[in-house]
């Protein structure tokens, strides 16, 4: 309708090239607007995601690996 202004859609957020080194692994992404929640859980199809520190304006997020399967994403607006 005419006078109302819509936000602009943003690109998807999309994890690029997980680095893991020394028991740590780091994620940088694109896309998307922040502020950024990580959050990780350990199956991909069940449980519940577990937001990983506080929302961060930051493109980037370093975890601890305990050796066990982690799948990572990255909400944002």
């Amino acid at each position: 309708a005419e006078g109302i202004t819509l936000p602009m859609p943003s690109t998807p957020i999309l994890i690029a090239n997980p680095v893991v080194v020394g028991g740590k692994i780091t994620l940088t992404w694109t896309g998307g607007n922040g502020p950024f929640q990580v959050q990780k859980r350990s199956s991909l199809s069940t449980g519940t995601w577990t937001s990983l520190g506080a929302p961060t304006d930051d493109r980037t997020a370093t975890d601890d690996v305990s050796g066990t399967t982690a799948f990572y994403r990255v909400v944002g607006q």
